[in-house]
């Protein structure tokens, strides 16, 4: 049967110690399971000569901490087996007297003579201290200890707060108290906290780290309706309780959000349900408010007024805030606002959160404490009273409710029954609300914009909601609806340049997502997202390297950082300026601030220097952080060094590990290594395609093609790819339908491969038809080009050229010669790297040769012989040098004005010449 209880004694909140003993243990239904932890611990003292390690029970205040250790120690006095043996004494926080390590053996004894029946031995106790000045805590120690041993007993000291006492305690006394509970078997310790630091003491660190800690989080759904239900079977209101979780759940589940799901501030919500039982969420929360002022504001009247001001300032923020901007705020000198910090944390009125820097942040620890504040103190129109109202909307109303009550403000919005102001305010807060439907919030916003002047329109936020849907549209790739919807956003604030530096990043439009990012950083210069992402555009798309690494470096600045910026930075180091060290130097630093996909770049940059040592080492740490493709590539190491049984097993590992594309692996292993194994590649490449992975029917053609000189069964795996929508087979069936001049087959392959995935394969496209000659097609490669790839400033250098000769072919001759000499800088930077390294930059320097020579080809062909010259006698570019056979082939033409300069080609390069006479002669018929 249940014990009843009066409705004034509602729980007594904050002195758990004053219940009785039957209501405490009736009314523990939630902390279960850390009761029955720590008591199955506590139960092997029954047996004697058992030492149980010291256990700290930590959460924030009202957590329950109180109660689990009361429960604790009456689980043990109900328990024979433990009373025989054990002897709870329970010292709360308020134990003024404990000062030095001596006061808790006299309190400990004291509880013993008063509770267990020690007749006359605080009085031994009193005699030590009085017969010796110094040197007593030893003795008295001694004394406890001798007894307890001679009577067989064990104590348990339960200490509450125990960081207070230790903080009065010399170095020599916590050495002292550490060695007596990690190892005296007669004293054992089961203390709180209300955190694992508290300014002073760390129980993380070594000093304090002797501690087993059992963590008392917020309360879960279940939890909280437990509770609930069993103060209302207590206070006979069982009844209404359970009516309001089963019709009303919204209500009890925002609250205990809003409340972080402390215990104590939970069971305050039990007298508001009742007396409100069919309120609103909103009334609520102003009674939950009230009832929570009292205690609130005599912890708030406890503070110094520079302390109060401290405050004020970080509960108006909400989220943690520096002290820089607190020092700004307050106007106190930042010594000052240290100072304060430091007494605010040490008496839990604020927390903590530790950066990687000496620039920590800091915020209310209750949370609902800083609610109550912004709700009690907010202005108005405070920005973050209404943040939190439209939250406990959120948390409270389910869609259904909360979308009439949008309805309804639209239908007063369309007869025109409105206020202007209310009806800006209630829009701004319908459109924050996570729960009304993205389709209702459309239609509010497009009828509140429509409804209202202009000028007040303007002050309409868009919020969150149109944002939301944006990014919903661009996952689906529904880029122009999401484009036109941000183009109806006209409040255009450091949120609208965030997601319009996404969505033109997604959709390819690199220089609005530059110009985007940048005004980022106008409004906030320390957005390292921003930063980061202006870094990627640079480097990989307009390629200027220093402005990337600029901002990339400007996003490494920044508190907290973005590791992805430092695995970029690692890689420029080393693409750009072949510089291992720095390369290397970032890179750790990624792989420390736990991006761990620079254990794989670092890994390759080391497998590409031959330095396998170092590359096996990291590749096997990502193996352990579980890398995606770590196997994989520690195989591709074992193979590069014909350590074939270890390659093997690698790729088997990865297959195993259900790696990405280890089936893919495989199969390209066997087809490449020393002795290739064509049939085992053709084994795991169907096997990949049975795994659902479509590259495989692209690889797998291509070994009929290439290896097995199949076409019959390439063109069959090819046709497959592409009824399994693999852009790459689409591509490859267009090459070979262009090869046997199939143009027409070809064309619809290419223009597959650009369904499949948008851009794919188009340049080769654009490159079968000049090479086939298709003039009546020559506008329409000028067409691919601009719809499927970026801006010109955006191509990489061999797709400008190409872009520049496809003008010439239009007969675009001045825009062609234009974006032709755009490209100057970057050729050279190309053709200084390449006589920089002494790596072969072969592929990369003949792909953009070609395109100048094509280039010049054309020109020739279509008797542009001035307009070639001038390129030739370009002072930036030293054509002349790097083309030689094309330049004397130029003076053949043009023998009338200069009738000695093709004389001087030696006789190395006429058998060139000759051949591209050749080429200019094929091209002429072809333009």
């Amino acid at each position: 049967m249940v014990t009843k209880v009066k409705k004034e004694d509602l729980l007594f909140r904050n002195n758990t110690g004053n219940k009785s003993r039957d209501i405490l243990v009736e009314g523990f239904v939630i902390r279960i399971k850390e009761f029955e932890q720590i008591y199955k611990n506590i139960k092997r003292l029954s047996v004697g000569n058992v030492k149980l390690r010291p256990n700290l029970v930590i959460g924030q205040r009202g957590a329950g901490k109180t109660t689990l250790l009361y429960r604790l120690k009456y689980q043990i006095e109900s328990d024979q087996n433990l009373k025989d043996v054990l002897f709870p004494i329970m010292l709360t926080e308020e134990q003024y007297n404990l000062s030095e390590l001596v006061n808790l053996w006299e309190t400990v004894a004291s509880v013993l003579e008063d509770n267990f029946g020690w007749i006359g031995f605080y009085r031994e106790i009193e005699k030590i201290l009085i017969n010796n000045e110094r040197g007593y805590e030893p003795l008295v120690f001694d004394l406890l200890d001798k007894r307890l041993k001679k009577e067989n007993k064990n104590v348990i000291l339960f200490i509450e707060n125990i960081s207070v006492f230790l903080r009065k305690l010399d170095q020599e006394a916590r050495d002292k108290f550490k060695e007596v509970f990690t190892s005296n078997l007669n004293f054992h310790l089961l203390a709180s906290s209300t955190s694992y630091f508290d300014g002073y003491i760390n129980y993380e660190e070594p000093p304090y780290n002797y501690f087993d800690v059992t963590t008392l989080g917020g309360l879960s759904r279940e939890e909280c309706e437990v509770m609930l239900l069993r103060i209302g079977s207590q206070y006979g209101a069982e009844e209404d309780i359970r009516y309001i979780i089963e019709n009303h759940p919204g209500r009890v589940e925002s609250l205990r959000r809003l409340t972080g799901g402390v215990p104590r501030t939970i069971s305050y919500l039990f007298q508001i349900f009742l007396d409100n039982e069919n309120g609103k969420a909103i009334n609520d929360l102003y009674i939950l408010i009230d009832t929570l002022t009292f205690l609130y504001k005599a912890e708030l009247d406890q503070l110094s007024p520079q302390q109060q001001k401290v405050v004020d300032v970080i509960a108006r923020r909400w989220d943690a805030v520096s002290v820089k901007e607190i020092t700004r705020l307050t106007r106190f000198e930042s010594k000052n606002v240290s100072s304060i910090l430091a007494a605010l944390e040490k008496n839990q009125m604020i927390e903590i959160v530790r950066t990687n820097t000496k620039n920590h942040l800091y915020r209310i620890r209750e949370r609902f404490m800083n609610i109550w504040y912004l709700m009690r103190f907010g202005r108005k129109h405070d920005k973050d009273s209404i943040i939190w109202l439209v939250r406990f909307f959120d948390a409270w109303c389910d869609e259904t409710e909360l979308a009439k009550r949008v309805a309804a403000h639209i239908d007063n919005l369309q007869g025109g029954e409105f206020d202007v102001n209310a009806a800006i305010d209630m829009g701004n807060t319908f459109l924050s609300c996570e729960n009304v439907p993205q389709e209702l919030k459309m239609l509010l916003y497009k009828e509140t914009k429509s409804k209202l002047p202009e000028r007040l329109a303007k002050s309409f936020a868009p919020g969150d909601f149109i944002y939301q849907k944006i990014q919903s549209l661009t996952e689906e790739k529904k880029f122009d609806q999401a484009l036109d919807l941000l183009e109806q956003v006209t409040t255009k604030d450091i949120q609208y340049y965030r997601i319009a530096t996404w969505l033109f990043l997604v959709t390819g439009n690199y220089s609005k997502s530059v110009e985007a990012a940048e005004y980022v950083l106008s409004f906030d210069k320390n957005d390292a997202n921003a930063a980061l992402i202006l870094g990627i555009i640079y480097e990989d798309h307009i390629r200027d390297i220093e402005k990337a690494e600029y901002y990339l470096k400007n996003s490494l600045q920044q508190n907290p950082i973005h590791p992805y910026a430092a695995s970029r930075m690692g890689n420029i180091a080393y693409k750009y300026r072949h510089d291992l060290v720095e390369a290397e130097k970032y890179h750790r630093q990624a792989i420390k601030k736990n991006f761990k996909s620079s254990l794989i770049f670092l890994g390759d940059i080391f497998l590409r220097e031959k330095e396998f040592d170092k590359a096996k080492e990291l590749y096997s740490e990502a193996i352990i952080a579980k890398v995606e493709g770590a196997n994989s590539k520690l195989g591709i190491l074992y193979a590069t060094i014909n350590d074939t049984r270890n390659a093997k097993k690698c790729f088997n590992e990865a297959i195993k590990a259900n790696e990405k594309d280890a089936l893919i692996d495989m199969g390209i292993w066997y087809r490449v290594r020393k002795r290739p194994n064509f049939s085992k590649a053709e084994l795991y490449f169907k096997k990949a395609i049975d795994a659902g992975i479509v590259k495989g029917y692209s690889l797998l053609g291509d070994l009929y093609m290439e290896d097995l000189k199949d076409t019959r069964k390439a063109i069959e795996m090819f046709e497959l790819g592409v009824q399994h929508k693999d852009a790459e087979s689409a591509h490859q069936l267009a090459h070979i339908y262009s090869d046997s001049k199939n143009y027409e087959a070809s064309d619809e392959m290419f223009e597959k491969s650009l369904e499949l995935e948008s851009g794919y394969g188009v340049v080769c496209y654009i490159g079968s038809i000049y090479s086939s000659g298709r003039t009546d097609k020559k506008e329409y490669a000028l067409h691919l080009f601009k719809k499927h790839l970026p801006p010109f400033e955006e191509l990489d250098l061999s797709d400008k050229l190409l872009y520049a000769r496809i003008l010439l072919w239009n007969d675009r001759e001045e825009e062609a010669l234009y974006y032709f000499q755009s490209t100057y800088t970057e050729l050279s930077k190309v053709i200084t790297e390449a006589d920089n390294q002494d790596k072969d930059l072969s592929s990369s320097i003949n792909s953009v040769l070609n395109q100048v020579s094509n280039y010049m080809f054309l020109l020739i062909a279509k008797e542009r012989y001035n307009s070639c010259l001038s390129l030739f006698e370009e002072s930036r570019v030293d054509f002349k040098t790097m083309l030689r056979p094309i330049y004397f082939l130029l003076m053949e033409y043009l023998k009338k004005d200069f009738p000695l300069e093709y004389l001087k080609a030696g006789e190395e390069l006429q058998d060139t010449i000759k051949e591209l006479r050749v080429v200019i002669d094929l091209i002429k018929k072809r333009v």
